[in-house]
């Protein structure tokens, strides 16, 4: 095992009673943070300015942490590290920083640490520390004479090194990147508070900061959080994470508010069903902000942690299999960046309030492998806006149920298709580009707007209003004069591709009709075995949707097919291939 160099370095301030002693963790795992078992020098850890450095590259599991207040903690060079509270009361480890300690941590204007040092070693009647530092060395050969070890302490802090720290920082390049952070977590390490009672906690005292590279794990079934004196003063930086795994509120109500920012590319991870809402996003008694470009990420089915009403989101990001169900008043608006959803995740969106139709504001862009869905529940709907500052992608091939639950969506800004887009409301644009891309932007509803109506675009009925765009609140002008457009009509007998495919268990499957035609469109099996008739009537000319469910059937492969006859002898027959999953 790579040995580590022990290197105490011991500072006193103009009263002399706050020292500063940096340990280096030397020993084996399972050792006592209150109690210093394998911390070197052996001693209580826990003054107010002792600065502990974890830099070992292996996991280390401590136990028995007690209620401890430190200077700064270094978690660095790879290692992963855990804490386990003692038992009794809830525990909280307090990070002093520079800022509580006398005089700002400056020594006094007649006096610096080099003074302070000699006095110490040359008085009379030295202190504790002092005697016995005079007693170890007075019985060691190589010294001739405790003034000699005066001299040498005198001559070191007379001229300490420009960094400050000794050696400590001049051979550990990593530690000099952060060494000004209270509570430093490098890329690649991570510090875990483990408990399940216990709590155990970090509060940041006046002027500590914190800045975090890898991973603050907050872990097990009891309540742990993280808090700070000052605003902004945690800062999780682009790597960086918080990872809830533990129930309740991470962000209590202790401490100031805006305690935390996740700057662009870091993320806060939801990974227990118990989590509740843990910040509050530019709405009062705010506890977190996120830049426009952090990750919010849902690994697990949790409702209670998600509140939407008055709030900026940065990445909404909603994990494999995770349902994400929000029953809310939404009474103020809301706004989120991409939202991005895995196979088989799942949002709805439901709006509760009876009087209120909130705006919901799409930054950036939607990558939809999954599901997101908003339900219409009797009362006033959503009205759903995308207005980013860039052009906005729509990708993705799992469903977007943009359905009666949204009144009206909203376009303000380049929109770019990666896919076949359905909508069921009104569709008004106010400004930007609509590039289909090759694919199908159907709309049952009016669309609404000044430009020639955008290719791709297919409306059914044809309602398309050429004129004033609306207001917000997407009420269309009354002076608009409507038109039916029979160019929308399909030229061809079609059908599609079921999307999504894969599905399990529910997909959709488009067909077109230039002609009122009987149609029927059946599912077969591999064995060429009828399974289920989803069609099997006349239907209008135009477009067309139908939904197959097949939670009663195995995964595997199966066969759809049309049958189109307009009743002039034609005939048109197509037969596609879909995979259930499940």
């Amino acid at each position: 095992m790579k040995a580590i160099i022990i290197i105490l370095i011991c500072i006193f301030s103009v009263s002399g009673s706050y020292s500063q002693t940096t340990y280096i963790w030397s020993g084996a795992v399972n050792s006592s943070f209150s109690t210093a078992g394998n911390w070197s020098p052996t001693r209580q850890v826990g003054l107010i300015s002792d600065i502990l450095i974890f830099n070992t590259g292996t996991t280390l599991n401590i136990t028995n942490v007690n209620q401890v207040t430190v200077g700064q903690i270094v978690v660095m060079n790879n290692t992963q590290l855990k804490l386990t509270p003692s038992t009794g009361n809830p525990k909280v480890i307090s990070i002093q920083g520079d800022g509580d300690s006398p005089n700002n941590g400056q020594m006094g204007e007649q006096e610096n640490i080099a003074d302070v040092k000699y006095n110490e070693y040359m008085h009379e009647e030295p202190q504790d520390m002092a005697t016995q530092k005079y007693n170890e060395y007075k019985t060691t050969e190589e010294i001739e004479a405790p003034k000699d070890l005066a001299t040498q302490k005198y001559n070191e802090y007379k001229n300490p090194p420009a960094s400050g720290m000794g050696d400590i920082k001049s051979a550990e390049n990593e530690f000099d990147t952060n060494a000004n952070e209270d509570l430093s977590i490098d890329s690649n390490s991570s510090l875990t508070i483990m408990g399940n009672d216990p709590r155990l906690s970090i509060y940041l005292k006046q002027n500590a900061t914190a800045a975090i590279y890898g991973q603050l794990i907050l872990s097990g079934e009891t309540t742990h959080n993280i808090n700070s004196f000052n605003t902004y003063a945690i800062a999780f930086k682009a790597g960086g994470s918080l990872v809830q795994s533990s129930p309740g509120n991470v962000f209590s109500n202790t401490g100031v508010n805006n305690a935390a920012v996740f700057e662009n590319g870091s993320m806060l991870v939801i990974n227990h069903t118990g989590a509740l809402d843990p910040f509050a996003l530019s709405v009062p008694s705010s506890k977190v902000t996120f830049d426009a470009q952090s990750n919010l990420k849902y690994n697990i089915s949790n409702t209670n942690a998600l509140k939407l009403s008055g709030r900026h989101f940065p990445n909404l990001i909603i994990s494999n299999n995770c349902n994400i169900n929000v029953m809310e008043n939404i009474v103020a608006d809301v706004w989120f960046n991409d939202i991005v959803i895995h196979t088989g995740g799942k949002l709805f969106i439901n709006n509760l309030s009876n009087t209120i139709r909130p705006k919901l504001n799409i930054k950036g862009n939607l990558a939809i492998n999954g599901e997101i869905h908003f339900p219409n529940n009797g009362g006033p709907q959503v009205n759903l806006n995308f207005n980013g500052n860039t052009q906005q992608n729509i990708s993705g091939s799992g469903v977007i149920n943009i359905n009666t639950g949204v009144k009206t969506l909203h376009i303000y800004n380049d929109i770019i298709l990666n896919r076949d887009f359905t909508v069921y409301c009104l569709v008004v644009h106010v400004n930007g580009t609509i590039n289909t891309n090759g694919y199908h932007f159907r709309i049952y509803n009016q669309y609404s707007s000044r430009e020639q109506l955008p290719v791709g675009i297919i409306i059914t009925p044809p309602e398309y209003v050429k004129g004033n765009e609306g207001d917000n609140s997407g009420n269309t002008n009354q002076n608009q004069s409507a038109g039916k457009n029979s160019s929308n009509l399909p030229e061809t007998y079609s059908i599609s591709q079921n999307y999504p495919n894969p599905f399990n268990p529910s997909t959709k499957i488009d067909f077109a009709l230039p002609k009122t035609s009987l149609v029927k469109i059946s599912v077969y099996d591999l064995t060429g075995k009828e399974i289920v008739s989803l069609v099997n009537s006349s239907k209008d000319a135009g477009f067309n949707t139908v939904d197959f469910n097949g939670s009663n059937l195995a995964s595997g492969v199966y066969f759809y097919r049309m049958n189109a006859e307009p009743g002039n002898g034609e005939i048109f027959t197509k037969t596609m291939k879909m995979v259930l999953t499940k």
